[in-house]
């Protein structure tokens, strides 16, 4: 009314300014239309309450209305209060701590017929009545609490209630909370999960108060809508209800425990992968791939092999890490967290295949040395093999004959007097020798004139000047031979002499020995059968072979898979295994964690 008044002051004051005689031509006009519009109303003829400050003052005076007592049903029964949480955001999603912060507004609907008075349709001046918070303080609400909250609001809610003319009351408080729910982070990041809030009266038993979901019914069970959301949004979750991006509504479960109803609220959210996927399995991919390149790098090359064999162990771990990070501790087996174990795992492995790799680079290069020594007394193993050609001696046969000799006890003094017309350097190398040679010089701790048994030198030794340090690697080669000849022939076939120059860190398939002991044997004139795979090598041939083995290294007969790894040595070996299988090994991982999804 005071507005109304106000405009009708404002419109003379401006006409108080117009010419005479467009003042007297527009007023007629102006002082019908200003009679109309501000005029006064008149006083109501409808009954009271006309103002909710009269409904107050009629219906919640203490003498008349006791807040403390429920409102009862004709009936005798529990006053029934259905309940309904409007969803307007979600604040934060704490999977860490198992916690879920929203904000909404939480709608009731009860009947309390003290609240009745007469609506328009009878007489009444009012169809509802809206009331202030100080009023609203003056009437019976349902104690209604959050069973699962985290944290209790510092101050209190907004609110707002509404009264209709049947004692219908309409309630709505504003609702801004953190509630506990349970987490199932088994098949992360897969995962669908459930928010619940739990709404009950704090000192209502069923038989004075009953929980309904909006539109559902008294008792356990599911009905109604408990939860009317607006459109939510998150970055790490999808909110799967919200089918079209409008909002959804989700059903409420009462259930009965100790005698009071328990209202749950719930609505399901899934997680968005792609947070995981970018920032997890997509790293994991890249350093497993890293891993698997350390198979292709030279054995050789440790510095190299090392980093690749180890970095992608330290990255796998913390990539465990960071997932562990933004998840609660729980003894909860989680897919993704298995996934990285098996990768870590994985990635183990790749290391101590190096180990293994770095063992067999040790045992090749233990046979390279063999090798290198054999080479190193070259000539003196060419003399003997002519040697044993021109007396037509088995090369074997004639080694005995380099023997050391044993003889009568002889006095101690004289193995003495034996070694002081050689220098130094001649008596080192000949002890050198003998101790290489399995020999054992036994001298007691007698007297000087005592009798010992001694070892002397070989007369044909001394004679071509032949010393034991030269034979140590014939003899080496003498015992390898005999260790293949099993059926005492004196002669080896190409498998067995493959195997031989295995000792010697020489690797070559077994079509491929063949064709080379052919060529050598051609070379020193001897004729070789038609089929290669027939021919057979003597110690003296073998022997030289050996020697000159370098200068026939360049023909290769790789012609089958058995060949092609009979032609590896043994780091190679493992190496080309690794790169095989380990793929394999990776993709059955992924499909075994991929079917066993569901089972988590």
């Amino acid at each position: 009314m005071r507005q109304r008044a106000m405009r009708c002051a404002t419109a003379l004051s401006r006409v108080a300014v117009v010419g005479a005689t467009a003042l007297a031509f527009a007023g007629f006009g102006l002082n019908g239309v200003a009679a109309q519009e501000c005029s006064l109303p008149a006083a109501p003829s409808c009954g009271s309450p006309r103002t909710p400050m009269d409904y107050a003052a009629s219906h919640l005076a203490p003498s008349v209305y006791d807040k403390s007592d429920r409102p009862k049903c004709a009936s005798g029964g529990p006053t029934v209060v259905e309940v309904q949480l409007r969803l307007k955001r979600i604040n934060k999603i704490d999977q860490k701590s198992g916690t879920i912060a929203f904000r909404g507004h939480l709608w009731m609907w009860w009947t309390d017929p003290r609240l009745q008075f007469s609506g328009t349709a009878d007489g009444g001046c009012l169809d509802a009545v809206v009331l202030e918070p100080k009023e609203i303080a003056q009437v019976w609400t349902p104690d209604i609490f959050i069973d699962n909250t985290d944290a209790i609001p510092e101050s209190p809610p907004s609110a707002s209630l509404e009264v209709q003319p049947d004692g219908r009351v309409y309630y709505s408080r504003e609702m801004q909370a953190s509630v506990k729910i349970r987490f199932d982070l088994g098949k992360l990041p897969h995962d669908n999960q459930t928010a619940s809030i739990v709404l009950a009266s704090y000192s209502k038993d069923i038989s004075k108060l009953r929980l309904v979901p909006r539109g559902g019914v008294v008792g356990p069970g599911t009905s109604g809508v408990g939860i009317s959301s607006a459109s939510l949004s998150s970055g790490s979750w999808d909110f799967t209800a919200d089918t079209d991006g409008n909002g959804f509504e989700t059903p409420g479960t009462v259930v009965v425990d100790d005698g009071f109803d328990y209202l749950t609220l719930q609505f399901p959210f899934k997680r968005k992968m792609r947070f995981f996927q970018v920032e997890v399995m997509f790293p994991a991919m890249i350093f497993l791939m890293l891993a698997y390149m350390q198979f292709f790098v030279d054995p050789t090359a440790a510095p190299a092999r090392a980093t690749l064999a180890c970095i992608p162990v330290l990255i796998m771990r913390t990539l465990s890490n960071s997932v562990y990070a933004m998840l609660p501790e729980s003894a909860q087996q989680m897919w993704l967290a298995d996934v990285l174990t098996s990768f870590t795992m994985m990635c183990s492995l790749v290391a101590v295949e190096y180990g293994i790799v770095q063992f067999c680079l040790m045992i090749e290069k233990s046979r390279k040395a063999k090798r290198d020594g054999l080479k190193d007394t070259a000539p003196v193993a060419k003399k003997l093999i002519e040697q044993a050609h021109k007396e037509n001696f088995k090369l074997s046969d004639l080694l005995e004959k380099y023997k050391p000799t044993e003889t009568k006890k002889l006095p101690k003094s004289q193995s003495l007097e034996g070694t002081q017309g050689k220098s130094e350097q001649q008596q080192k190398a000949n002890a050198g020798a003998a101790a290489g040679s399995g020999d054992v010089v036994v001298e007691c701790a007698a007297g000087e004139d005592e009798l010992v048994e001694m070892w002397l030198p070989s007369q044909v030794a001394q004679d071509h000047e032949v010393w034991e340090r030269d034979l140590l690697f014939l003899k080496y080669a003498a015992k390898k031979f005999s260790d293949y000849d099993r059926d005492n022939s004196f002669s080896l076939a190409p498998n067995e002499v493959r195997r031989l120059l295995n000792a010697f860190n020489i690797y070559m398939s077994t079509n491929w020995v063949a064709e080379v002991i052919c060529m050598y044997l051609r070379d020193q004139g001897r004729p070789t059968p038609v089929d290669q795979t027939l021919v057979l090598i003597d110690f003296s041939m073998l022997c030289g072979l050996l020697i000159d083995i370098d200068k026939y290294l360049l023909v290769t007969k790789r012609s089958t898979w058995l060949g092609w790894f009979q032609s590896m040595s043994l780091s190679q070996t493992v190496d080309v295994i690794c790169r095989a299988l380990w793929p394999v090994a990776l993709i059955v991982v992924l499909i075994i964690f991929q079917l066993c999804l569901p089972n988590y």
